[in-house]
């Protein structure tokens, strides 16, 4: 009685631990979608736009992996089956290893992280803004959401390459993005303070923000990161219980089968 009791307890705790992984996995297949579909996420200035696709991929078919697992997990379960559970394990485990190390790796390349945030940062504001939509409207984003302008300073766009470029010699005129203005400011003052200013000129901080974005993205980034690992290290933990649970159940179906007789 008391082998039968412990076995369908294992079988419950495998069944519930399977059941948020399944959660869990919808979630990170449903984040993933959303960050491939929404270009303006702020962690998408960590990389640049090849990295940072690949590594929604990768996010992705993780999700979709968990799923599978998962799925397997229950049916071996219910089903009873040896080798379903001895295969959930082994998969598991692979995944599990597979956390692990890309958390190893993330916490080894923690101090790049800044250094790369700036430099992509800088690259967009110099370089990006008017040739790429999607870095543009992710920028828009930023500088109103985090309510800064430029990179170090808004009068980075004084400096910016493509404007200067674009300006004529007789003129000598650039843009700020309307996106620097402050939210009380009406669209004819925007306007009068971000467009057609002389290069050089000073900046109407009144009407634009005076600070920069590059250290408000890493603290946002960074913020995010801390979550990140919050939350995989709880996946983790859950995967760990599933692996003991499957490794009980799997050596558990005989005996439980011969009990029944």
């Amino acid at each position: 009685m008391g082998l039968g009791g412990c076995y369908s307890i294992a079988k419950c705790f495998m069944v519930i631990v399977n059941c948020i992984i399944f959660v869990l996995s919808l979630g990170i297949v449903g984040l993933a979608i959303w960050m491939l579909v929404d270009s303006t996420f702020y962690v998408s200035m960590a990389v640049d736009h090849s990295n940072y696709t690949i590594s929604l991929y990768i996010l992705l078919a993780g999700g979709l992996f968990l799923l599978l697992v998962s799925f397997l997990g229950c049916c071996g379960a219910f089903g009873e089956s040896q080798c379903m559970l001895v295969s959930f394990f082994c998969i598991l485990l692979i995944v599990v290893v597979a956390q692990i190390a890309a958390a190893i790796w993330v916490y080894c390349n923690a101090d790049k992280l800044e250094a790369m945030i700036r430099y992509n940062v800088k690259s967009t504001v110099q370089e990006e803004y008017y040739k790429d939509d999607r870095l543009k409207t992710t920028f828009d984003t930023i500088q109103q959401g985090l309510e800064c302008c430029g990179a170090e300073y808004p009068s980075d766009w004084n400096e910016s390459k493509n404007i200067i470029i674009g300006a004529s010699l007789e003129e000598k005129h650039f843009h700020i993005p309307k996106s620097c203005c402050r939210p009380s400011i009406d669209a004819k003052r925007c306007e009068e303070a971000t467009q057609k200013l002389n290069l050089g000129a000073g900046i109407n901080y009144d009407i634009i923000y005076d600070k920069g974005c590059v250290t408000k993205v890493v603290d946002v980034v960074h913020d995010n990161m801390v979550i990140v690992l919050i939350v995989g290290i709880v996946i983790i933990v859950i995967e760990f219980v599933g692996l003991i649970f499957s490794l009980i159940l799997a050596f558990g179906v005989s005996n439980s089968r011969h009990y029944k007789r």
